[in-house]
């Protein structure tokens, strides 16, 4: 009788060290899980963080800034949406005057062609040709001849859908320009648009 209660007792033992290491397991375990769950929880939300500090960033650098003088009503430095056209900040200037160079205007401006950040626009007043409308002279902002789409060419002055169509035409034909020269070798360009868009354009 000794022996069968000092055998349950043994086994009673046993038991509660068993139900012992399976509990200390189970707890191990569920920390171990919600430690887990933490960390990648801690990584979603910084990287959410991240996202939305690089969606700001680019919503800020969605904008540019232009010069237009000359001409213009209301002449001045205006901060316009990526992918203006010209025709939008001529609006925002309160439009050309009366005494501006009509037929310049008609002929030269081109309203759709879209701007580029610190870009300088001049409408010439009567009696002027011009000439002085001026284009970024920093290499970054330059318009590679070798890689401008067509909205590119045709925010240059001078150029207009049909010839911005045939520089593209002609490089696919003949391969990338070598010198920013080579442009005078395209059908419709001579050395009066050459000269006004030279210090406009590179080639790379």
């Amino acid at each position: 009788m000794l022996s069968n209660t000092k055998n349950d007792s043994e086994k009673a033992n046993t038991y509660k060290a068993l139900f012992l290491k399976i509990s200390i397991i189970i707890g191990i375990t569920s920390l171990l899980i919600s430690l887990s769950l933490y960390i990648l929880y801690t990584k979603e939300e910084t990287k959410s963080d991240v996202i939305e500090i690089v969606k700001i960033e680019q919503k800020h650098n969605n904008n540019i800034v232009i010069d237009i003088s000359g001409a213009i009503v209301k002449p001045g430095v205006y901060t316009v949406p990526a992918e203006s056209r010209i025709n939008d900040v001529v609006v925002l200037a309160g439009g050309v005057r009366e005494d501006a160079n009509k037929e310049w205007v008609q002929k030269e401006l081109n309203l759709a062609a879209v701007l580029h950040d610190g870009q300088k626009l001049y409408i010439p007043f009567t009696g002027e040709d011009g000439l002085q409308q001026e284009y970024p002279a920093t290499s970054s902002q330059l318009i590679n001849l070798n890689t401008a789409t067509q909205a590119e060419l045709e925010s240059l002055p001078r150029i207009g859908p049909a010839t911005a169509q045939r520089i593209i035409d002609y490089r696919q034909t003949n391969g990338k320009f070598s010198v920013i020269e080579d442009l005078l070798q395209v059908p419709g360009i001579g050395e009066g648009t050459f000269d006004q868009i030279k210090t406009a354009i590179t080639v790379k």
